[in-house]
This record gives C-alpha cells, structure tokens and sequence, in this order.
C-alpha cells in the first residue's frame, strides 16, 4: 500500500496527462507561431540555397540540415517558458504535479515532439521549394536538376550520421538542463556557460596536443586517426562518448534541479 502511494506521488498517468493538455491549452498559440515561422524559414532557406543552380545534389541539402539542428537545439533549450517570469515560476511550480511529470511533459514536448516535427518541416520545406524553383525556372526556360530530398541521403552520404545528430541535439540536451539552474535570462546564461564549458575543453584538448604531440603548433587540435571498432575512427568513437555521456547525465540533472526550486 505504501509503496503504491509513493507510485502515484511519483507518476500518475491521469494527473501527468492533464498537465500535458493543460501545457498545450496554454501554450498552443506559441507553438504554432513557433511551426509556422520554422516552415517559412526553412522554405525561404532551402529556395535561396536552391536559386540560380542548374545541378543540386543531394548533399547540398546538409547545411540547411545543420542549420536547423542548431535551431532545434535553441527551441529545446527555451524549454519551462514559465520560468521566465518570478509570477510563471510560482504558478508553475503550484501545479497538481510532480517533479517527474513535469519534466516528462517538457521532454515530450521540446524534444520528442520537436524532433519530430523538424523532421516533418525540413521534408516539406525539400520538396516545396524544389517545386518552386524547378517551376520558376521552367517558367523562364531554364533548365534545373534538383535532385529530390530524402532521409535516406544521410546514410548513403555519411557512414554513421547519428554521430553528428546526437552530438548537436545534445547540445539542446545541454541548455535544457542548464537552464533550471537561472531565475533570470535563463536562456542566455546557459548558452554563455555552455560556451564557456566548450572554451575549457578546447583549450584542454589544445594543453593536450601540445604534451602528446610536440610539433603542434598554435592553438590546433591534433587527434590521432586510427581505425578503431567497426570501421569507426577514434575521434568518432570519442564524440560518441561524449554525446551519450549529455543524454545520460542532462535528463537525471534537470530532474534534481527542477526539485530543487521553491516558490
């Protein structure tokens, strides 16, 4: 029985998924403001990247892609807009919920359904502004090759592109958590310390060259490239690491922190 109380404390299925419907009721305004601007972002973006180019190959397509990862890791990192407020923060912390539902309901929101829909945006942003282009330059009797937009592509251009988005989404992961440990300008505190965290371990891995590698020169990054496990070089098994290390330490960081905060 005991036991059975300390559950529903802990996670109530009922309660968690009225506090889901009441962060959508409030907040749905913003979030389609949100969806709509990354549509007519991305759609402008990928027709200026496309416009004026008789062949665009597949591969093209990446630095729009690495473009809005980045932006995806900074929507991830607005998570708790409650927070923003010293009124926001006593409501939100009032609520009839618990530490765990309330940082579940923001996961779910920022990351899994972000993640999801930046990947719905991204393949109709392709494909319309593909359309556009091909049709404005058949309009003009040009000819375009615009090769058309596929997830596939990552896998058959990059050997092993997770590396690459778990390393930038752990980057959202990081500004995530950061940002419960600030009252005020949350979001600019996390991004300054989070570059701050980036400038120690650069100069660290700079100090290391240096000791290891004695003909480095400057402030250059010297790694060796041996082929290690499955085909994968060093440097890629160490930014893996890195990477599962955030996801495995941000999420249980942003829980203890959240129950930290008083009204």
């Amino acid at each position: 029985m005991n036991t059975q109380i300390h559950l529903n404390g802990f996670f109530s299925f009922t309660r968690w998924y009225c506090l889901f419907c009441a962060d959508l009721r409030l907040n749905l305004k913003r979030y389609l403001l949100i969806f709509l601007g990354a549509l007519v972002v991305g759609y402008l973006a990928l027709v200026w990247d496309m416009h004026g180019t008789q062949l665009y190959q597949s591969q093209n397509y990446f630095i729009i892609i690495s473009v809005g990862l980045m932006a995806l890791a900074l929507f991830v990192g607005n998570s708790f807009p409650e927070f923003n407020h010293k009124t926001g923060t006593a409501d939100y912390l009032l609520l009839p919920a618990s530490t765990f539902e309330k940082l579940l309901t923001q996961i779910l929101i920022y990351v899994v359904l972000g993640s999801i829909c930046y990947l719905l945006i991204f393949w109709v942003d392709a494909h319309l502004a593909r359309w556009t282009v091909m049709a404005g330059a058949a309009a003009q009797s040009k000819q375009a090759v615009i090769e058309p937009f596929r997830y596939a592509i990552l896998w058959e251009q990059m050997e092993r592109p997770y590396v690459v988005w778990l390393g930038i989404t752990g980057i959202g992961i990081s500004l995530f958590s950061l940002r419960l440990f600030f009252r005020r300008y949350a979001f600019v505190k996390s991004v300054l310390v989070l570059f701050g965290l980036f400038g120690l371990w650069y100069c660290f891995m700079v100090g290391c060259s240096h000791l290891f590698y004695p003909e480095t020169q400057g402030f250059n990054i010297r790694f060796p490239d041996p082929k290690m496990y499955d085909g994968m070089y060093l440097v890629e098994i160490y930014f893996l690491m890195m990477a599962h290390c955030i996801w495995l330490t941000a999420f249980p960081l942003a829980y203890y922190k959240l129950k930290e905060k008083k009204v």
